[in-house]
């Protein structure tokens, strides 16, 4: 008989721990912290829509688009991008509650193209739609089911995603490359996409205990677990945002490197942050070796996405047909480096969850003892 529990009476199943009340649990502050994160992009992505969108859209009898032309739509693809990561977050993972963050976040998407179409323009527009939106989130975070224990799988996915996305947010470039909005509007959405990688790798690495989640041992262990990821996913995020300021403060056609250089870097963060930490610490041996593998294939498969997605199979012709934009001319490329990122982004996280079958494979696994 347990302790403190009198005779006959049925102790509590050992998969749940016992709720204390005004304690935000470490699972229900990654909720919380994806549902916000969503929440701002989404208010993002209404500012592009309704107010940055009509001053860069060209009008007129002699319009023509150009290399470019279309950031901001780029921008806001990838806020809606982030808001499906941000609900992936918010779920922990959960499979069904990550296919209906992707569902809804294709179904804004055709919003999207359909209100650019639309012409919508002004701040009370904006307000309207960041209302919408905000409601949206909410509603999708409280229709999905939660999982008891987090599928790092999906969050390993979502962490590569945002990691591949936060250098092109920020190496984003306009024809003339001197809207005042356009380098506030970079790195918001940059940064929006770097917390959200750091979120969804510490989420993918804590969030695991020996019981499970929602046990007693790992309520007391996941805080413990948090402390000893907590300086590296600090450092992780201090470089990415130098890293961002420093794309934006080279010329355009520099941008390039320094992008691919800040994407080894935050997937060396990844790779840090989600992995198990035997004896409390990293496996500096294998994940050297990972680190270095990412170092390689990044910039690969980076340059692979978007030759192919550019220029071999022209995508971003289809939302610019839809919404009835101006063409792009045919000797410059319509661009959406959005696809480019998620479809790199998609490409890592598949091989990272492929290469190690230990954690990411059964979703039962057994974790190591300190709860990774």
């Amino acid at each position: 008989m347990r302790a403190g529990w009198r005779r006959g009476s049925e102790p509590p199943p050992p998969t749940e721990a016992p709720r204390r009340s005004g304690i935000v649990s470490p699972a229900g502050a990654v909720s919380l912290a994806g549902i916000v994160a969503a929440a701002a992009a989404a208010v993002g992505w209404a500012v592009g829509l309704a107010v940055l969108q009509p001053l860069t859209e060209p009008s007129g009898p002699d319009a023509y688009a150009e290399n470019n032309t279309y950031w901001v739509r780029d921008l806001r693809f990838m806020a809606i991008v982030a808001v499906i990561l941000g609900l992936v977050l918010a779920a922990r993972g959960d499979r069904r509650a990550t296919r209906t963050g992707v569902t809804a976040g294709l179904l804004w998407i055709g919003a999207d193209v359909a209100l650019d179409r639309s012409d919508l323009a002004g701040w009370p527009a904006a307000t309207a739609l960041a209302v919408l939106g905000c409601l949206a989130v909410g509603t999708v975070a409280a229709t999905g089911r939660r999982s008891r224990r987090p599928d790092r799988r999906a969050l390993v996915v979502a962490a590569a995603v945002g990691v591949a996305l936060t250098p092109l947010a920020a190496l984003i470039e306009s024809p003339t490359d001197t809207e005042p909005a356009l380098t506030p509007a970079a790195l918001t959405v940059s940064g929006t996409l770097l917390v959200l990688t750091v979120g969804s790798a510490l989420a993918a690495g804590v969030l695991t205990a020996p019981a499970g989640v929602g046990t007693v041992a790992a309520d007391r262990a996941i805080p413990n677990h948090l402390l000893r990821r907590l300086a590296p996913a600090t450092a992780v995020l201090a470089l990415g945002a130098a890293g961002a300021a420093w794309i934006r403060l080279v010329e355009p056609y520099e941008r390039l490197g320094p992008s691919l250089l800040l994407g080894v870097v935050l997937l060396a963060g990844l790779s840090l942050l989600s992995a198990r930490w035997p004896a409390g610490r990293p496996a500096w041996d294998a994940q050297g070796a990972t680190i270095i593998l990412l170092a390689i294939g990044y910039p690969v498969l980076t340059m692979f996405w978007l030759f192919l997605l550019m220029f071999g199979t022209p995508i971003a012709t289809l939302p610019t047909a839809l919404a009835g934009s101006v063409p792009v001319n045919s000797a410059d490329t319509d661009s959406l480096y959005a696809a480019v990122g998620s479809a790199t982004g998609l490409t890592i996280g598949v091989l990272l969850v492929a290469a190690d079958r230990a954690p990411y494979a059964t979703r039962d696994a057994a974790a190591l003892p300190d709860g990774s």
